[in-house]
């Protein structure tokens, strides 16, 4: 546990996302990805050379992995899960028709420590109390099996895994809600459902990850802010953003010690526009702190 942190901006990447979402550090290629999900594009930046590519994608890529021992990637679409080969394009549905894409699309997702894959639903339609939120939880076993491991979501965001696995951090973003559950390492089941943190108003839980030191860091939409939490719930620091919008923290790089913040344009006026022109852009932060590598998914499939 680190008692100061040393935590300074040090490169903002000029690229204007809708909806940046979803980034990761990619350690096989030295590459932080990420997509605009509303623009359809999926990023790659090279810290070493200053490499910076989108690709458009055939649909919205909402969010991904890379595929373990492949040049593969599973990417959840807004409708469904599909493995995608880069250098050919090619897609291969595993479940094409999840969501409709009108309605309801999938949404945040990441591979936990075992190396399965999740994602959740958000809701696209109007909610209240003669149309209750729909979204669900979903985990893709090794073996490409599907399993529905929560329901009744609005947004799912910022899944999570403590350092050891046990403890999974799951967001429902318009509730304001950040859940902690115990977490069956072997099955993937969940259990003993308790909320880990409330927002303020007008402060909604997105995107998150967890350090080497398992405190969690959640992006907070609309407060120009992401939160590190130690595992029991306080507040630690708080990094301020040059966007109202922060929707995605990650750690990248040789040492995972730079944290990477998506941020997004999306429904910003023209006068918010013109106070945040770095609105939509990702933010680089070096710090003492070590994150977690990220996990691939170990297919069967």
């Amino acid at each position: 546990m680190h008692l100061t942190k040393h935590i300074a901006l040090i490169k903002s990447l000029t690229v204007q996302n809708t909806l940046g979402e979803g980034i990761q550090w990619n350690s096989a290629s030295g590459e932080i990805c990420w997509t605009d999900i509303i623009d359809k594009k999926l990023y790659t930046y090279q810290p070493e050379t200053g490499d910076l590519n989108a690709k458009i994608m055939p649909q919205a890529v909402c969010s991904f992995a890379f595929i373990a021992n492949t040049d593969l990637m599973l990417i959840a679409f807004d409708t469904g899960i599909a493995t995608y080969d880069p250098q050919n394009e090619q897609l291969a549905w595993l479940y094409a028709d999840l969501c409709d894409g009108v309605t309801e699309r999938l949404n945040d997702g990441r591979v936990d420590r075992q190396g399965r894959f999740w994602v959740g639903s958000m809701m696209l339609r109007s909610v209240d109390e003669d149309n209750p939120a729909s979204g669900k939880l979903y985990c893709l076993d090794s073996d490409g099996e599907l399993h529905v491991r929560e329901t009744g979501m609005h947004i799912s965001n910022g899944l999570s895994w403590s350092p050891d696995g046990h403890t999974m951090y799951f967001a429902d973003s318009p509730r304001r809600e950040i859940y902690a559950y115990d977490f069956d390492v072997t099955s993937g089941n969940l259990s003993h459902k308790r909320i880990f943190i409330n927002t303020p108003p007008n402060t909604y839980p997105d995107g998150a990850c967890v350090d080497a030191d398992g405190f969690l860091w959640s992006a907070h939409w609309g407060a120009s802010q992401v939160v590190r939490y130690s595992p029991d719930g306080n507040i630690d620091c708080v990094v301020k953003t040059p966007a109202s919008q922060p929707s995605c923290p990650a750690f990248a790089g040789i040492n995972l010690d730079i944290l990477c913040v998506t941020s997004a344009r999306q429904d910003l006026q023209a006068e918010q526009l013109n106070e945040q022109p770095r609105a939509g852009d990702v933010f680089l932060y070096q710090t003492d702190i070590r994150g977690i590598s990220e996990q691939q998914y170990q297919a069967e499939i």
